[in-house]
């Protein structure tokens, strides 16, 4: 039985069942490598109670980050430089002795993963979820060293197909060892939590009028909130305002107190701010909501478009979001616009107020478009890539999956 270890310094509550999934399918034989002081508290008490006999939490971390854009575009990639040292990272990779080793992307803990496979022999997978798009100002250095990394991955596995396409086309990785799938939604632990958001619902989202648009994620410049408000701006101009509908904003960021400033200067009716919700309870506010929309300028694979479709809601998100050859399929499950696009967004909008009956027909396609996408076929998809490291790597010849 192949031995394996992720190493992973911090992850969102939703990646918890696909590691506890991946240990399962190896035996156990499974170690988890995280920072403890990164994770909020509710991934931390979630990774107590699934992944206790497989999570290894490590401490004293240091970080130096050296800012290389404005204070607003620090939320896009590669506007800045992290230099992080974890202490005790390589002596928890020698306990583990681990047959293949999975890291996240090619900084953070990387280096050290990729020092220790190679002094080992063991093999290394690539998780990875960035795209073209949102590479796009990685810089020659950058590529440069995600190059000459590439060189050593024995196996990739990624979010979606721009993903792969940005790792084969442009980090010389070869297609033949590049899995595809590796990310999931996990609508039925967010059901059995769902009541659990009235507690957090200071709105009352389940007597707003209707159709309720929801946006929600980190109010940040990247996510596209201050293009939402304006189509929403121009959307009560062109549509009487009783049947416009309701915009639900859940989430919390730097981006917050401007927006409920243009609110405030614009006297925009039905735009309802509901702060930051905790994961779990999730499945609540997508059960009351009617559609999602995500007018996103770049975003690697949107968990939040395939939990929404989960709940049979359809999303109105753009081409600069890296799920949306999978996920968004115009006419069926959604709408796609161009980021920054705010005629469009308008059109979409309205046309969302004069067709309930289209949303639900949407919704429910979205809902079966999205079903595959499960932490069950995500583990798969890396156990795949595990396989595929193993075989060009193996530490000895009984190495067996």
């Amino acid at each position: 039985m192949v031995k394996g270890a992720w190493v992973n310094p911090v992850f969102g509550e939703y990646r918890v069942p696909v590691y506890g999934e991946l240990a399962r399918r190896l035996g156990g034989s499974f170690a988890l490598l995280y920072s403890a002081e990164r994770l909020d508290e509710g991934t931390r008490s979630r990774v107590r109670e699934e992944l206790a006999p497989f999570a290894i939490g490590l401490t004293g971390e240091r970080r130096f980050v050296l800012p290389t854009a404005s204070r607003r575009m620090r939320t896009l990639a590669n506007s800045s430089v992290l230099f992080p040292y974890q202490a005790g990272l390589v002596r928890a990779l020698r306990r583990a002795n681990p047959d293949v080793v999975i890291t996240e992307g090619f900084f953070q803990w990387t280096p050290a993963a990729l020092w220790w496979t190679r002094r080992s022999g063991a093999a290394l997978v690539l998780a990875y979820e960035r795209t073209a798009h949102t590479e796009r100002r990685a810089g020659a250095l950058r590529t440069a060293y995600r190059r000459l990394v590439a060189r050593w991955v024995d196996a990739a596995c990624c979010n979606g197909s721009l993903s792969r396409d940005y790792c084969s086309g442009h980090l010389g990785i070869p297609e033949s060892r590049i899995v595809v799938g590796g990310m999931a939604a996990e609508p039925e632990y967010l059901r059995r939590h769902a009541t659990e958001f009235t507690a957090f619902d200071c709105i009352g989202v389940g007597s707003l009028p209707r159709p309720r648009f929801l946006f929600a994620g980190r109010l940040e410049y990247g996510k596209g909130i201050d293009t939402l408000l304006t189509a929403w701006r121009e959307l009560s101009g062109r549509v009487h305002s009783p049947h416009t509908g309701s915009l639900i904003v859940a989430g919390d960021g730097s981006e917050l107190q401007g927006a409920k400033a243009y609110v405030s200067a614009y006297g925009l009716r039905g735009v309802h701010f509901l702060g930051k919700v905790p994961y779990r309870t999730l499945g609540g506010l997508y059960e009351s909501s009617d559609v999602l929309v995500l007018p996103t300028r770049e975003d690697n694979w949107s968990l939040v478009v395939a939990e929404a479709m989960a709940f049979g809601k359809p999303v109105v998100t753009t081409t600069a979001n890296g799920c949306w050859p999978e996920l968004v399929v115009p006419g069926r499950t959604g709408w796609l616009i161009d980021a920054d696009d705010v005629g469009a967004l308008v059109g979409v909008l309205e046309e969302c107020t004069q067709g309930f009956d289209e949303l639900q027909r949407r919704g429910a396609e979205a809902k079966a478009v999205v079903s595959k996408y499960t932490p069950e076929t995500a583990a798969l998809a890396f156990l795949q890539a595990v396989q595929l490291a193993v075989s060009r790597r193996p530490r000895n010849s009984s190495a067996e999956t």
